[in-house]
């Protein structure tokens, strides 16, 4: 049995994604058994150049199952891979057009360019997907040769390859060039390349802006009848579209005559320019003994799925040849033991794919089946993911997500047979001039920037009042993957919560949703052209919601702001923890400097500060002394500096008052009617005579809007909020609403602004929501009513302050109002029972003084 040893080498022909899979996986497998190999790809292509000399003849989209597998290779593809993100796809036929939805938003598609696009494309700055591979294969330890194989020798005890540098031998050879080269027409057998078909593709240029408006973010498929068509599609990326077609070599179908054909050219935008066509092959069936003696064929050199996903095929049989040189061995034994299963498991599987072509063909030459199809995807339009089968299986055709055999199966579930016997009963009472169904594309964009307490519960409800509306589409963009719940980060900086139990992901409360989230920090808005510029592109739009957020106002410090730490962020409160427990730990070691590292000033004497004055006191008095047993509480002082006249400002006066009593009597220092006047890494100054040697400042003094809404043309308050009608929209612009911290609108009852608080972001979507409905519908928007039910405020784990429509508490009891009302606006119940339990066990066990260093 042949074996891989150490700095064995591994020659991979072909530097495209199946050449890229096998090192990527051939990497990761041997180092988890500690073998370090010699990994040349060798590729003479330069993949960076644009036009044909980096094309590799592929339409580029990569499909769920795709996605998923390189994750859990970590490889994550960046934005500047990804052209598209396809949400739909739509069905053309003789007799009409459905849509097929992305049946479950965990099935991403993504369209991508391999090289990095047409000839017209050199000032894109995109990173071709084969390059981005080739990339990641490098960065992992894989060596890129740029040298053309020439010829390949299979007669000795190891397979030799000759370049024009000469010959070598290699302890394993990869062939996995594919179809399209010249060489695999000339490897002696019994290695045979599989049987081809030609196909023809092309990129059409005709302009972003002009291919969202004609296409949306769809690929479109045709089947025409009466002619040698099997499919064409038309793919949207950026401002070209990638046109494929695949005909019957009988009747063969050129790419002008697709283009000219009247239901195409419908969706083709004006003026659009052909840039590079070609005609590569596709494998119809699988090779011929894909494997020898220290050699093995992957990629579509070995089998491919049959049309489709042929990038997902060339991953999987990478994964498999990988897994079989390092677990099993190299010889050809072992191949045809472990690594032949699979490649003919897809050949199988492509069995099934012809029988579902040959339905689809079927269908599209009968008005009637069509009909029937396209009523049964109407029925499950609002169904749940499991009950969708009409459109999983149109998705899984189309896309590669799921295998033709599982497809298949789904043809024979008893609910889809119900669906047909109650969609065929339905057309039965119908005129034949009324069988033709079709969807719209989404005509009318809703965007939501912030993913805080004003815009996710925003999408929500939104979408919950649209229905079944997808004329509409709603796009939720924040900069982070969470909604945070950041009235308890006073708690994570100080050990009462962990960090992630604050955070909800976003795509978890979008999974059985119909909105977009992307990821992506947003730079400008320009509400003359109605465009969002962000990380990852432009985004237009009909309806723009504000609720980004706001930022710490760190005015008064300008040019000192590294002196301070802030509380606005997730990576702000695990930053304050760690350094808390950090100065614990240089005081235990250096007991001289005990008194300047165990002083924490918080300037800012609202909610926020009075609340983490408390939790900071409690945790550098009664937690961490137990572990830092030579540290006496009493050498700790937390000081709380209020700029106003009492602490709590907004607050009735008595309850202020109470409040600092409160924090008093726990050891709190409140200076109040004194403002910071300077900041350095040692020190800080309050007011003119006080100066406190310290080297921990928490700046939490108030805040402004974010500097993008404080960016826009439109009128706004010394905060940078935008002045906003009580219905939210703002005057001149009645298709931008803001709300939260973004938004300055009056209060009728005081005259002055609704304070920026979290329970006003999180009520005003219950209005706003209704409102952007109605302004889609033509309808009469409705003011937001501002209503004051009382105030709540955390003096520690055992102790709060309440006024609850004018009934005051305090204690014990407070506490757990207070933790009731803060859990109970709080997202998700997963996040909800982690905190309560947080608690519990904190209330039990006390808190972990844990330094976790980042690295």
């Amino acid at each position: 049995m042949a074996n891989l040893r150490q700095g064995d080498r591994v020659a991979v022909i072909g530097g495209g994604p199946a050449g890229s899979f096998f090192a990527l996986h051939l990497i990761h497998q041997a180092r988890q058994r500690g073998l370090e190999l010699d990994v040349c790809i060798y590729e003479p292509r330069d993949f960076t150049a644009p036009g044909p000399a980096g094309c590799n003849r592929c339409a580029g989209i990569l499909s769920s199952r795709l996605v998923h597998g390189l994750a859990r290779l970590n490889v994550l593809l960046p934005e500047t891979v990804i052209h598209n993100r396809i949400s739909s796809y739509c069905l053309h036929t003789p007799h009409g057009t459905v849509e097929v939805p992305q049946p479950h938003p965990h099935e991403p598609i993504l369209t991508v360019f391999r090289g990095t696009g047409p000839r017209r494309s050199g000032g894109d700055r995109r990173v071709g997907f084969d390059q981005f591979l080739l990339d990641e294969a490098e960065s992992r330890g894989a060596r890129r040769i740029a040298a053309a194989v020439e010829e390949v020798g299979l007669d000795g005890i190891r397979p030799k390859l000759r370049t024009g540098d000469g010959e070598c031998e290699a302890d394993l050879l990869v062939l996995a060039a594919g179809v399209n080269t010249r060489l695999m027409k000339t490897l002696p057998g019994p290695y045979l390349r599989p049987p081809t078909l030609r196909m023809a593709q092309d990129e059409v240029w005709a302009g972003a802006d002009a291919i969202r408006e004609r296409l949306g973010n769809w690929v479109h498929v045709f089947l025409q009848r009466d002619s040698g068509l099997v499919f064409g599609t038309l793919v949207p990326k950026g401002d070209f579209i990638s046109v494929t077609l695949l005909s019957s070599p009988q009747r063969p179908v050129t790419i002008q005559q697709f283009l000219e054909h009247p239901q195409v050219r419908r969706w083709l935008p004006e003026g659009g320019t052909q840039c590079c066509g070609c005609r590569p092959r596709i494998p119809l069936g699988p090779a011929r003994q894909p494997y020898g003696e220290r050699l093995v064929a992957i990629g579509d050199a070995a089998v491919c799925r049959l049309y489709k996903d042929g990038i997902g095929s060339a991953f999987r049989t990478a994964r498999a040849a990988a897994r079989t040189a390092v677990q099993a061995g190299v010889g050809a034994r072992e191949f045809r033991r472990h690594y032949l299963p699979v490649c003919r498991d897809t050949a199988r599987d492509n069995t099934y794919g012809r029988m579902l072509f040959g339905l689809q063909d079927r269908i599209k030459g009968s008005r009637r089946l069509f009909t029937l199809q396209a009523q049964v995807m109407l029925r499950e339009n609002n169904a749940p993911y499991p009950d969708r089968h009409m459109d999983q299986i149109n998705w899984g055709m189309f896309t590669g997500a799921h295998s033709y055999r599982r497809i298949f199966r789904k043809l024979f579930a008893p609910r889809l047979w119900l669906s047909f016997a109650a969609a065929g009963a339905s057309l039965m009472t119908r005129r034949p001039q009324e069988e033709t169904v079709a969807r719209s594309i989404p005509t009318r964009r809703v965007l939501i920037l912030g993913g805080g307490f004003a815009g996710v519960p925003t999408a929500l409800r939104l979408e919950k009042l649209l229905g079944s509306d997808r004329s509409v589409s709603i796009t939720l963009v924040s900069d982070e993957n969470y909604t945070l719940f950041t009235p308890l980060l006073s708690e994570v900086a100080t050990g009462g919560i962990e960090t992630r139990h604050i955070a909800a992901p976003i795509r978890r409360l979008s999974g059985h949703r119909r909105f977009d989230f992307i990821q992506s920090r947003v730079k400008a808005i320009d509400l003359d052209r109605r465009q969002v510029s962000t990380s990852c592109g432009t985004l237009d739009y009909d309806v723009l919601v504000l609720a980004l957020g706001s930022v710490t106002d760190q005015r008064a410090i300008r040019g000192k702001e590294k002196h301070v730490l802030g509380l606005k962020t997730l990576q702000d409160g695990i930053v304050l923890r760690n350094h808390i427990i950090r100065m614990f730990e240089t005081a235990s070691a250096q007991p001289q400097l005990a008194s300047e590292l165990l002083t924490f000033v918080v300037v800012g004497g609202g909610i926020t500060g009075v609340q983490l004055a408390a939790d900071v006191n409690h945790f550098v008095r009664n937690y961490l002394p137990r572990d830092y047993v030579r540290i006496h509480p009493d050498r700790t002082r937390v000081l709380l500096v209020q700029d106003d006249d009492s602490v709590l400002p907004e607050w009735e006066t008595k309850m202020a008052n109470a409040a600092r009593r409160a924090l008093e009597g726990q050891g709190v220092e409140v200076f109040t009617g004194a403002a910071v006047t300077d900041v350095g890494p040692e020190h800080v100054a309050i007011g003119r005579s006080v100066r406190v040697s310290t080297r921990s400042v928490i700046w939490t003094p108030g805040v402004l809007a974010n500097p993008v809404v404080a960016a826009l043309d439109v009128p706004k308050d010394a905060r940078g909020r935008v002045h906003a009608e009580a219905t939210m929209a703002l005057p001149g612009h009645p298709e931008v609403f803001a709300l939260g911290d973004n938004a300055h609108i009056v209060d009728p009852n005081t005259g002055g602004p609704l304070p920026a608080t979290a329970h006003i972001a999180i009520r005003q979507p219950k209005v706003l929501a209704p409102n952007i409905a109605a302004f889609l519908g033509g309808g009469e928007l409705k003011p937001y009513r501002y209503s004051h039910m009382g105030q709540l405020v955390s003096l520690g784990p055992r102790d709060a302050l309440a006024d609850i429509y004018g009934y005051r508490f305090k204690g014990f009891a407070s506490r757990v109002l207070w933790a009731a009302a803060y859990s109970g606006l709080m997202t998700g119940r997963y996040n909800q029972a982690r905190v309560l339990t947080d608690w519990a066990l904190g209330l039990v066990f006390g808190r972990d003084s844990t330094l976790l260093r980042r690295f």
